[in-house]
């Protein structure tokens, strides 16, 4: 895992400050697991008024017989996957911190409140989130 923490790269020798975190990076061709889908990289929100993170996957390593209605309607926005969260500490795929779908892509964004489209369909994911079993 490649963390960036004052620029620095590669294998870490100890343990990384989380609060200092802003970047987790896998390398090309690795991913993990978070809500089913296999991610490359996890990016805190630039505008550090917000509180959540934008999470990128590699929709060609999600196997058919994996994907479910979540990881489908996520890979319908073709784009990174705009996640709040209650505590900025916690980088896991965690559905008790998760406290909404803020975008999926530039297509679908919270920020457009009278865009009644765009709001059911970020409602809709974000109900399908819910229902991934985080353990």
């Amino acid at each position: 895992m490649l963390g960036c923490l004052l620029f620095k790269e590669g294998k870490q020798d100890k343990i990384l400050n989380e609060e200092k975190l802003n970047t987790i990076e896998f390398p090309i061709g690795e991913t993990i697991d978070w809500a089913g889908v296999p991610i490359t990289s996890i990016v805190k929100y630039y505008n550090t008024k917000m509180h959540g993170y934008s999470v990128y996957a590699d929709f060609n390593q999600l196997s058919d017989t994996k994907k479910t209605k979540f990881s489908k309607l996520w890979q319908s926005c073709n784009d990174n996957l705009g996640i709040d969260v209650k505590n900025m500490d916690d980088w896991s795929f965690n559905t008790n911190n998760i406290s909404d779908i803020q975008s999926c892509s530039v297509s679908y964004q919270r920020y457009f409140k009278e865009d009644a489209k765009q709001q059911r369909f970020l409602d809709s994911i974000y109900t399908e989130l819910m229902k991934i079993d985080s353990d």
